[in-house]
This record gives C-alpha cells, structure tokens and sequence, in this order.
C-alpha cells in the first residue's frame, strides 16, 4: 500500500508558505537598522583591511551579507567560505629526555567557498550562473577578497582556483549552489647576489 502526503507534496512543488503578510514593510529612513555598531571603537562592518564583514543591500529592510566575499572584484552571492592550513611537524624522540618537535614547513591554505544562486521570480538564476562560469573558464590565479582570508593570505593574486561544482540543489528551479575550490599563492621573489 502506498502512502501520499498531500503537504508534503505541495511543499515540495510551491516551497514552504507562511501566513501571507498583510501590507508591504513601511518606508523609513533606514538609519536605526542599518548602521553597524561599533565594538571598542571598531565600527561591526569593517575588519580594517579593506573588507567587510557586514555589507549592507537594503538600507530600508536592514538586509545584510554577512561576511562578503569578492573573487577579483565579482561579489559571490550568499557565501560561506572555509579556510584551512596545516603546519608539517617532524617529531624526533631521543632518549631519557622526550620527543623534539621541528616546524619544517606550512603548506598552502585549502579554501573552500559554497555560494547560493537564487533567481528572481522563481526563475533559474542563469544570468549569476554565466558570471561565475565565466569568471571560471578565464581565471585561474584570482584576487580573493573576504574579511577571514586578508588575515592569512596576501592580499593580491593569492588564490589559485583549482576547482568549481555545481552541487545538488534538491529539485529547485530556481536555486543553483555552486562550490569553489582553490588553494593559496604566494609570490615568490628572486634575489640575485
């Protein structure tokens, strides 16, 4: 015997409804919302090196992008990003006395990025989706721009973009999640003496 959930279904098909609102949001200047506090004299929107961590995109609404992120200047709509580094470390045990650590060397940060597309409309974001396979298919040495990455990375030139998914979107039309992969450059100079 089979089983069917008429909700279940109709979620799957429409997406989640709430209560419908009954009036649009009421204008306002939008200074009370928008604005980001300070901490300490550190205004909240600001790391200080040239990136935001809060960006605002509706100064009415209060909306903001948490943590920005910027591949040579296109912003990445709705992004996560994730860093991760590992130091090599030789152990050497010696007698009677313990076990000597020697740092030898840190390898190349693995980033890792997940930007959500979301068309207008309910339609398929296909303009966003161009962008980035654009950026991808001309790039592969890109200026990474975030609040998280300026404290380890250089700050021009420092991502090698190595890899791009288009991941599951579970069905939804108008939805694409696309996850970039790369990993740290660092400039190297030639001193001749």
């Amino acid at each position: 015997m089979t089983s069917l959930n008429i909700f279940n279904v109709l979620q799957r098909v429409y997406g989640a409804r709430g209560i419908p609102f009954p009036n649009r949001p009421l204008d306002g200047d939008g200074s009370a919302i928008a604005t980001g506090f300070t901490y300490n004299g550190t205004p909240s929107n600001d790391d200080g090196l040239g990136a935001f961590i809060k960006e605002y995109t509706d100064e009415q609404l209060g909306q903001y992008v948490f943590m920005p992120v910027e591949i040579d200047g296109y912003k990445l709509p709705n992004p996560i990003i994730m860093l991760s580094g590992e130091k090599i470390v030789i152990e050497t045990d010696m007698i009677d006395v313990g076990t000597a650590f020697e740092k030898v060397f840190m390898r190349p940060y693995d980033i890792t990025i997940i930007c959500t597309l979301i068309g207008e409309n309910k339609k398929w974001p296909q303009e966003q989706l161009k962008e980035i396979a654009d950026l991808w298919k001309d790039k592969t040495l890109v200026t990474l721009k975030a609040a998280i990455s300026n404290l380890f990375l250089q700050p021009k030139n420092n991502m090698i973009w190595t890899k791009m998914s288009i991941l599951d979107n579970d069905g939804a039309e108008s939805v694409e999640v696309i996850q970039i992969d790369g990993r740290t450059n660092v400039d190297f100079e030639l001193e001749i003496k």
